[in-house]
């Protein structure tokens, strides 16, 4: 594969830090860095299909067979393989293998695989080193940052989890070549969210003045990569701050889980881009932003992902009644104050049924 050697960044400390780099062969040094060269490395790999589809050479180019034993596990990556069958399968296998605590679990895919990673890696033995190597947009700036990995329980997403933090996530950009649109679409959506994020508006007027065709650099990617990795490390374990990341993910995951049991299933970001349309809305409601602020960022957001129709409110309070973010039967809510500031608010049912109508009447005027 043709390299890039221009552009390095490294965000995060020296634990479970995200290299971006247009140089696929510093993979290598940043593995000795974390994980040595010691000893040969047994390597369990969940790839997905369509990136060795892309990039045949994928396996070759990352790992030099002198200082890896790599067995690997072919997936299609998707929601589909975030549950406790492809978990258990994982296990078996490792142990088949005769895998001890030596062995790592790289993730090379979007987010489904490294949730999938993740999880497996943090219960077998009760964990074992794991590498993410994320191939969409969505995995390069969000979920496989931060150590947050789930996988889902039916069609209620995220039930079950832990937090387990990689040994270190590379982001090489060249893999967004082959993204397929929606993806890319999807991935764009938690893009605007991290500009929401920021501390000012830098980032969100560096989306405003470019066109979404355009694919990320480095430099973007690491920017948007810095703004979560800020959050996390002040609060990893979800206690305060962390929560500002679920900007729009309540009332998102409602309708993930909505779409999935009506047989026609959402990718994560559109559905997160509804979902903080409305928290938007709640935002005006409850006086904390002014309706003008409120409107020009919504409309930037409809103008990408339109808001889907016919959807039942009571449906969806009864897949948010499963949410993490339920608290003593009250639904938590994160609210847009400006750039970088939120709030962490509870609705009631009720409450959300009213606003939710409205908002739907607003739309429809």
């Amino acid at each position: 594969m043709n390299q890039d050697k221009s552009t390095r960044y490294r965000i995060g400390k020296n634990e479970s830090p995200v290299y971006v780099s247009e140089a696929l062969q510093d993979f290598s040094s940043h593995w000795r860095h974390h994980l040595g060269t010691h000893n040969k490395r047994n390597l369990f790999v969940l790839l997905d299909e369509n990136v060795e589809l892309a990039f045949p050479d994928i396996i070759s180019d990352l790992f030099d067979d002198r200082f890896h034993n790599v067995h690997i596990k072919k997936l299609k990556g998707g929601e589909q393989l975030k549950n406790l069958v492809v978990a258990t399968e994982i296990w078996d296998e490792l142990s088949a293998l005769n895998a001890d605590r030596s062995w790592v679990i790289v993730s090379i895919g979007g987010g489904t695989l490294s949730d999938l990673a993740g999880f497996t890696a943090s219960a077998y033995k009760r964990g074992i080193p794991c590498v993410f190597v994320p191939t969409s947009l969505m995995a390069m700036i969000d979920a496989s940052v931060g150590g947050k990995n789930a996988l889902n329980q039916g069609s209620l997403k995220n039930q079950i989890g832990t937090y387990y933090f990689p040994q270190f996530v590379f982001v090489f950009p060249r893999f967004l070549k082959s993204l397929p649109e929606e993806e890319y679409r999807s991935g764009y959506a938690e893009l605007i969210k991290h500009a929401l994020l920021h501390v000012n508006n830098n980032l969100w007027n560096t989306l405003q003045n470019r066109d979404m065709s355009e694919l990320p650099d480095a430099s973007l990617l690491a920017s948007a990569i810095r703004v979560k990795m800020k959050i996390v490390q002040t609060d990893p374990f979800e206690n305060n701050k962390r929560l500002f990341l679920n900007f729009g993910h309540s009332f998102g995951h409602a309708i993930e889980s909505y779409f999935i049991d009506h047989n026609k299933p959402v990718k994560h970001g559109e559905a997160v881009a509804s979902g903080m349309q409305f928290a938007l809305y709640m935002s005006v409601k409850k006086s904390l932003i002014a309706s003008a602020l409120a409107e020009k960022l919504s409309s930037m957001l409809e103008s990408i992902y339109p808001f889907p129709q016919n959807l039942e409110m009571n449906e969806l309070i009864n897949y948010m009644r499963h949410d993490k973010k339920v608290v003593h039967g009250k639904i938590r809510i994160i609210l847009f104050k400006d750039f970088g500031r939120f709030k962490i608010d509870f609705a009631t049912e009720e409450e959300l049924l009213v606003a939710f109508s409205e908002f739907i009447a607003k739309k429809r005027a």
